[in-house]
């Protein structure tokens, strides 16, 4: 039980931080979620260890990729790993729209529950498996079933991606009769956005460079496809802003580097005009990194 707690928890985790990073989300909840999860077509449920199959219908995202679509209000899941895999909101035709409860499950394996309405990547390597339970189930017992097929995230990756075949043959046990109750999924969320509103009555007006960095780079990562070229990445309006923030974002930048390598060199060299990096060493982001930093302790850009 002490690991479906665990499950629990990280499935509370990545509902709150897409409320607390799109609370208009909360707008396109599903009604009565739960007595609609616990209608289901079939009655006679597995009693052993079987295969996902059993228990969910599984099936590709019904639409293309976001950017074919005029921005709206419906949630847009592809196969990030942050934000329930969201990447944005869009306007799609009610054809593309998932408005029963459901799982989604990214390339690599990541699955979450989607309490709202929302449209589903259905093309291209990023493309999202959704899961429509086959039978009446509880809040708990759904979640359950996630946190199975996040614990076997290991079996996918870029050479093994999570296609709806290679889903069905996953195998999962049947939840437990004991399992803890969860349930008002819709209030808890609509309260949580409720409060972040207050919340953000008490902050101040104008928000520290650091923070503004801090906000932006957050979004950077987590909004940009994981197949993204380099141009793409520095193409994302939150590394515009980022650029737009002047010198006084470098030091914020190196200190980036030198928790994680990641692609901030179009940044840099834009703000700097600095091209601290051999020839040999370009193409190596951990390099690459290293040089920049090595130039930032030269020139003094440490914050």
């Amino acid at each position: 039980m002490a690991e479906f707690e665990r499950h629990r928890r990280d499935s509370v985790r990545q509902l709150s931080l897409t409320v607390a990073n799109s609370p208009e989300i909360t707008d396109e909840l599903i009604l009565d979620f739960e007595d609609k999860l616990g209608e289901g077509k079939k009655r006679t449920r597995p009693l052993a260890r079987t295969l996902l199959a059993d228990w969910f219908d599984i099936g590709n995202g019904a639409s293309a990729g976001s950017k074919n679509y005029a921005g709206g209000s419906i949630p847009y899941v592809s196969s990030g790993d942050n934000y329930n895999g969201i990447v944005a909101f869009i306007q799609p035709s009610e054809a593309e729209i998932y408005d029963t409860p459901c799982v989604t499950v990214t390339a690599f394996g990541q699955a979450y529950i989607q309490p709202w309405r929302f449209c589903a990547r259905g093309n291209g390597g990023s493309a999202v498996r959704v899961l429509l339970p086959k039978f009446g189930m509880s809040l708990s017992e759904l979640n359950w079933f996630v946190g199975q097929i996040n614990d076997q995230r290991w079996r996918f990756n870029y050479g093994r991606m999570a296609t709806g075949g290679r889903l069905k043959r996953v195998r999962v046990s049947p939840p437990p009769t004991d399992l803890p109750i969860s349930t008002s999924i819709e209030e808890r969320l609509r309260n949580f956005r409720e409060r972040l509103s207050e919340l953000w009555e008490l902050q101040p007006s104008s928000p520290s460079l650091r923070e503004r960095f801090r906000t932006l780079s957050i979004r950077w990562k987590a909004e940009r496809e994981p197949s993204s070229s380099v141009a793409q990445m520095a193409k994302h309006p939150a590394y515009k802003e980022i650029i737009r923030m002047g010198a006084d974002a470098v030091p914020f930048i190196i200190e980036e580097l030198e928790k994680e390598p990641d692609h901030w060199f179009a940044a840099l060299n834009l703000l700097t005009g600095a091209d601290p990096v051999p020839p040999k060493k370009r193409g190596k982001i951990k390099d690459m990194a290293r040089a920049w930093i090595d130039w930032a302790y030269e020139q003094g850009h440490k914050s």
